[in-house]
């Protein structure tokens, strides 16, 4: 971790650590009798989501005084199953987010400050960088459960077929010239139809391009938006460029192919941008030897970490939405839910032991370390987490072709700037 962002995660944390030192010290959590909670969560693979629903099913088992209405549904419809409810003022108590999504309900005021409600000393274990996307003015209005780090999966038969031998330290990652050559190489090796693929309908996943090329959505102090920049541009005109010479596999930014479909069975050799959180969907399915190496670098390296967040939104029962809370992020349960989704835990007292793979553990912890300092802040911004739908959708109408990438970088600096005003 940079000294940078130790400053930045000091100010943000310590003076929630001196609220609770000062004078919020927790009441007893418990549940009340005959309390509704209402519940949303989304799921990325059927591991997470029966081992989500167990954990529901135990904690209404264990607090026979609190019913759980459960919605469940996949991350992708999550943004829109939220908005209706917003719309007819049915609000969950509790609901799964990613983090950069957590910043615009935060920023409504729809969220519970739950201060009052955590054990003393819980604040100290959560990785600081982690736990920003869950501070918003001093106040906790959710916790973490999971981190995960977009890095590159590679067929390592393609690979070896080759004769290729892929980056094994942060320092020595490709360049895009070299990321691609090499894929190009696998291809021709081993008659792959594609060369590359990225990762799926996700601004996020397209991030690490845009600051990689030196590019930035806001300023530093993240008062302007400048992401209608000619580092952006080289970023885009370089992912458009490799869609239109048919390098990178069609379709997977537009979200209209399956990008594990596609990886699985070897139609391309490798895949841009996914991360650890998919290794339980790829290693059952997956044809051939695979594994990670290091996402490409230009004028610098870049990767997102993100991961699941569990938020409480205001409501009559909030202190047994944060007992709720409590006990889907306690040490047992987190444990277990890394573990099964190999992804990192965000508690410093809480380890994973991966069944799959387990030796790429300290990689994905030193492609994390890539995280531009400027990307940690940004992505949890509420201005992004209002964006990024449109965002991705001026992303997917260009690599389509149905707009250039000036009128791109246009559209979206007119997104951005409209949301940072609000």
């Amino acid at each position: 971790m940079s000294q940078f962002t130790k400053r930045v995660a000091a100010v943000a944390v310590g003076s929630l650590v001196l609220a609770l030192a000062w004078g919020f010290v927790p009441s007893p959590v418990s549940g009340a009798a005959n309390a509704t909670l209402s519940v949303v969560y989304y799921y990325t693979s059927e591991v997470e989501k029966d081992f989500v629903q167990k954990m529901l099913d135990e904690y209404q088992q264990q607090h026979p005084g609190i019913k759980l209405d459960i919605q469940v549904t996949t991350q992708g419809k999550w943004p829109e199953i939220m908005a209706t409810r917003a719309i007819a003022k049915q609000l969950p108590d509790v609901a799964m987010s990613v983090p950069q999504r957590v910043g615009v309900w935060a920023a409504a005021g729809l969220l519970q400050d739950g201060r009052n409600y955590l054990p003393k000393g819980l604040i100290e274990k959560y990785d600081p960088v982690r736990l920003l996307s869950d501070v918003y003015k001093d106040q906790i209005v959710g916790l973490p459960v999971s981190s995960t780090v977009r890095a590159v999966a590679y067929n390592a038969d393609y690979f070896a077929r080759a004769g290729i031998t892929p980056p094994k330290k942060a320092e020595e990652a490709w360049t895009w010239d070299q990321l691609v050559d090499a894929a190009k190489k696998a291809k021709a090796a081993s008659g792959a139809q594609y060369a590359l693929q990225f990762e799926k309908p996700s601004f996020d996943g397209w991030l690490p391009f845009l600051y990689q090329a030196g590019g930035q959505m806001l300023s530093d102090d993240g008062a302007r938006v400048v992401i209608n920049s000619s580092q952006a541009r080289r970023a885009l005109e370089w992912t458009v460029g490799l869609h239109k010479d048919g390098t990178a596999a069609p379709g997977i930014i537009e979200g209209t192919e399956d990008p594990l479909r596609t990886f699985v069975s070897g139609l391309s050799t490798m895949w841009l941008a996914t991360g650890n959180w998919m290794m339980v969907a790829i290693e059952p399915q997956m044809k051939f030897k695979w594994s990670f190496t290091f996402l490409p670098k230009d004028v610098r390296q870049a990767t997102v970490v993100g991961g699941s967040d569990w938020i409480v939104f205001k409501g009559p029962h909030a202190r047994e939405a944060w007992d709720l809370v409590l006990t889907l992020t306690g040490p047992k349960n987190m444990a277990t839910w890394n573990t099964l989704q190999t992804s990192i835990p965000p508690r410093n007292d809480v380890q994973a032991k991966y069944a799959i793979k387990a030796e790429l553990a300290p990689f994905f912890a030193e492609q994390a370390r890539q995280m531009p300092k400027a990307l940690q802040l940004q992505q949890l911004s509420p201005a992004y987490a209002t964006s990024r739908d449109k965002l991705l959708q001026e992303l997917g109408a260009c690599v389509s072709g149905q707009s250039s990438p000036d009128q791109a970088l246009a559209a979206m600096e007119k997104v951005l700037t409209n949301n940072l005003k609000k």
